[in-house]
């Protein structure tokens, strides 16, 4: 099966859960000012109790791997971004979805290494966009910081 590309056109893309796993043809990489970084995964959704999910990664290269069947505390932003762009909402047991898992999760759950985890990720990239670079510091974000308080301090007041 192919991988599902990413599209950046909302309107085009997969936004809800599918009964079908062939269903699952492109999901949508919107732009967000996240900080971390995720890689889209195709699931099949398992039982939800509370805030965990069970699931099976079901996307190429899952079929025999033996960490395929997974759970995600979805409350866990350094794990798993479960709103859209991932289509897991108002899915239900047995239906295919698309989840943002990350990787620090994905390699400790399924003990494959992170450079390894494109081959198994759905096409497109890391999201948000941008992710893929440099890891922003606190320092960096402490000069971003000055810099928007320096533009605050000089704001026109005929702007406001």
């Amino acid at each position: 099966m192919p991988k599902a590309p990413s599209d950046s056109s909302r309107r085009l893309a997969v936004l809800e859960p599918k009964d079908k796993l062939g269903s699952l043809t492109s999901w949508w990489k919107a732009d967000s000012l996240e900080v971390l970084r995720y890689r889209m995964y195709k699931i099949k959704v398992g039982d939800v109790k509370a805030s965990t999910l069970s699931f099976e990664l079901v996307g190429d290269g899952w079929q025999n791997h033996p960490k395929r069947h997974q759970s995600v505390d979805l409350d866990v932003a350094a794990h798993v971004y479960p709103e859209i762009p991932s289509t897991l909402r108002n899915a239900k047991k047995e239906q295919y979805a698309f989840l943002l898992l990350t990787d620090a999760f994905m390699t400790q759950a399924t003990e494959i290494g992170e450079g390894d985890l494109e081959k198994y990720a759905e096409g497109g990239g890391k999201w948000p966009f941008g992710a893929g670079g440099k890891k922003l510091t606190k320092s960096d974000a402490i000069e971003a910081l000055s810099t928007l308080q320096a533009l605050i301090d000089h704001w026109p007041e005929d702007l406001t």
